[in-house]
């Protein structure tokens, strides 16, 4: 009698887990859009990132020390409990392995390190003495914006399309890294002599190549000869088409992650036919 008692709270304790990681994993949520549990988490992580900015303006900050502080410790409570129903209903989403080594999985996840240090800069200025630190902490307290990657559907699909297209995108990246050097080097060929502080080194010349490449343009360094000219016009024309080359690489495979999104949808809430339903 009593086993079955203990049975029957088992049976209790892991029916209320469900229910509790149908409300923090938006991947196993039957219903589309966030729960409730959700939005009011989004909601308090951008609270807590507004506290976070607003506290290192010293006309709002001042004469207002403790009401800071009380946010700050509400939000690092809010956020802890949060951080221990995720590491309590780690279960439900690796049930190949036991409890407790799916809770150790989540702990030591990105996900879950991130929780942690979310918790550990939120509590920080309460223990830690040293103003300079105390400062650092605060600043990077923004860091919980991160937190929002696992409430949004689109993030995910982002970095599905990322991890797609990693092979067009590092060819990419190297594409960029020689034009860069070869524009560094054109202009150190053609201006060094000319401006040997922005251009007297391939070093010195990488940030011009750099900022043009990205077409930014922050104008601290040009070139004045008529050679220099004509290679950072080379550099800025390239730079352009090899801006267009990940972009177009990305919006093709972020749409094909929408669409496949999209038809698996769809496919779950199609009718039945009679034989399915049989």
């Amino acid at each position: 009698m009593q086993s079955g008692g203990g049975g029957w709270v088992m049976d209790g304790w892991r029916d209320l887990r469900s229910v509790i990681d149908g409300q923090l994993d938006p991947t196993v949520r039957v219903q589309r859009g966030l729960s409730p549990l959700n939005k009011a988490l989004v909601f308090l992580i951008f609270l807590a990132v507004l506290t976070a900015v607003l506290e290192t303006e010293p006309e709002i900050a001042a004469g207002h020390q403790s009401l800071f502080a009380s946010l700050e410790l509400i939000f690092g409570v809010i956020f802890a409990v949060e951080y221990a129903a995720r590491v309590w209903t780690a279960p439900e989403r690796n049930s190949s392995v036991s409890p407790w080594r799916s809770r150790v999985h989540f702990a030591l996840s990105p996900a879950g390190m991130l929780d942690a240090l979310v918790i550990i800069l939120t509590f920080a200025p309460f223990v830690v003495v040293n103003a300079a630190v105390v400062r650092l902490v605060r600043v990077v307290r923004i860091v919980s914006l991160a937190k929002l990657g696992r409430t949004s559907r689109a993030l995910d699909h982002l970095f599905e399309a990322v991890r797609s297209r990693k092979d067009e995108l590092l060819a990419t990246a190297g594409l960029a890294a020689v034009i860069v050097l070869f524009g560094a080097t054109a202009l150190f060929w053609a201006e060094g002599a000319m401006q040997p502080e922005k251009f007297g080194s391939i070093p010195r010349s990488v940030w011009w190549a750099v900022v043009t490449l990205t077409t930014i343009g922050y104008g601290d360094a040009y070139p004045v000869t008529p050679l220099g000219k004509v290679l950072a016009a080379m550099v800025a024309i390239a730079g352009i088409a090899l801006i267009a080359m990940p972009t177009g690489i990305l919006a093709a495979s972020f749409s094909d992650a929408l669409a496949r999104d999209r038809a698996m949808a769809e496919a779950n809430n199609a009718p039945r036919t009679t034989a399915e339903a049989d």
